[in-house]
């Protein structure tokens, strides 16, 4: 599916996810 996701949806499944900012965490809760 990531391949079919926008970047921003890439990146919460990408490690640098953890590190992401709220509005991140936010998609993947």
């Amino acid at each position: 599916a990531a391949e079919e996701a926008p970047a921003e949806e890439v990146a919460e499944e990408a490690p640098a996810a953890e590190e992401a900012p709220a509005e991140e965490t936010t998609k993947e809760a």
